[in-house]
C-alpha cells in the first residue's frame, strides 16, 4: 500500500452532522495512518465555496474531498486534473474515485428488521434539508415496507430540523393517533436520543410498547439506554479506502479526469440491541 513520505494532504469538507458527523475525523485518521500531514478545510456545505477553496490551494497537492450538497459543474471543473479523491458524497459530472455508504441498503435493513418483527404501523424521523443520502435512506425503508405489505404513510414520514422540540412535536402527532406506530426509524443517533426522550416524557417504554432503530453508531448512540439497534454505517473502512485510493493516486501521479470510476458503495451492517426488544403482535 502507498504511503506519503512528504508534502500535505487536503481534507476539504463542509460541516456535516447527524449521521455524517464523525466523517471528518475519521478521514483525518484514515490519511494519519499513511503516514499524511492533513491539512483540513472547513468550508460552507456549498459547491461555490468548495470551488474557491479548492482554487486557492497548490495544484500540485492531494485532496480528499467530501463533495458539498448542490455540486454542479463549477466544483467538478475545480477538481479535475488535480489528484484528488471523494468520500461520503458523489460529486456530479466528475470522473473522481468516490467511496460512499450504500444508503439504499441502510434503510432496507431497518425496514426489514421491523417487519421481521412483525412491526405494521411504523413511522420514519429524518433530518430536514434533502439530503440525498437521507432521502436514499428513506426510500430503501419505504421498499422494505411495501415488499412485505407493509405501508408507510406520508403522515407517518417528518423529516424535522436539529431541535428537540421539533422531534417531540412529531412524536406527540403520532403518538395521539389510533392505531398509534408500534416501531420508529430515527435515522441519526441524535434523532435517535430526541425520539427516545419524547417517548419517556409520553410514557411510551421503549422497547416495551415501541421499537426503536437509529441509524449510526457514534458515542451518542452507543451512550444511550437502552442501548440502541442501529445501522451502522462502514465509516472506518470507507475511510481506508479513500486514503489508500488517494495514496496510490498520488505514487502513481495520476490526476481526476484520466479514468471514468463507479462510485465504489459500501454496505452497512445491523447491530441489534434492547431497543427493539418488542415484538408486534
Amino acid at each position: 500500500m502507498a504511503e506519503w513520505t512528504a508534502g500535505v494532504v487536503h481534507l476539504v469538507t463542509p460541516p456535516l452532522e447527524g449521521e455524517e458527523e464523525e466523517l471528518p475525523a475519521v478521514l483525518v485518521a484514515a490519511l494519519r495512518r499513511l503516514g499524511a500531514r492533513v491539512a483540513v478545510w472547513p468550508v460552507a456545505d456549498d459547491a461555490s465555496e468548495q470551488a474557491a477553496c479548492l482554487a486557492a490551494l497548490p495544484a500540485d497537492q492531494p485532496v480528499l474531498l467530501v463533495p458539498a450538497r448542490d455540486t454542479g459543474e463549477e466544483l467538478a471543473a475545480r477538481v479535475a486534473g488535480r489528484v484528488a479523491v471523494a468520500a461520503g458524497r458523489v460529486l456530479p459530472g466528475s470522473r473522481l474515485d468516490t467511496w460512499v455508504v450504500e444508503n439504499y441498503r441502510a434503510g432496507y435493513l431497518a425496514g426489514k428488521h421491523l417487519v421481521n418483527l412483525k412491526h405494521r404501523d411504523v413511522a420514519y424521523l429524518g433530518p430536514a434539508g434533502g439530503s440525498p443520502a437521507a432521502g436514499e435512506r428513506l426510500r430503501g425503508f419505504r421498499q422494505a415496507l411495501v415488499h412485505n405489505g407493509r405501508q408507510l404513510p406520508e403522515h407517518r414520514v417528518a423529516e424535522v430540523r436539529p431541535d428537540p422540540a421539533a422531534v417531540a412535536e412529531a412524536c406527540r402527532r403520532w403518538w395521539s393517533e389510533e392505531p398509534a406506530p408500534t416501531a420508529l426509524f430515527a435515522a441519526s443517533p441524535r434523532l435517535a436520543a430526541w425520539a427516545l426522550e419524547a417517548l419517556e416524557a409520553m410514557g411510551r417504554r421503549v422497547p416495551d410498547q415501541v421499537a426503536l432503530v437509529g441509524y449510526g453508531d457514534g458515542p451518542l448512540a452507543r451512550a444511550l439506554r437502552p442501548r440502541l439497534t442501529a445501522v451502522v454505517p462502514p465509516l472506518d473502512e470507507l475511510a481506508r479506502q479513500a486514503a489508500a485510493g488517494l495514496a496510490e493516486l498520488a505514487a502513481a501521479g495520476r490526476r481526476a479526469g484520466e479514468r471514468r470510476a463507479e462510485p465504489v458503495r459500501l454496505a452497512p451492517r445491523l447491530v441489534i440491541r434492547q431497543s427493539c426488544g418488542m415484538r408486534a403482535g
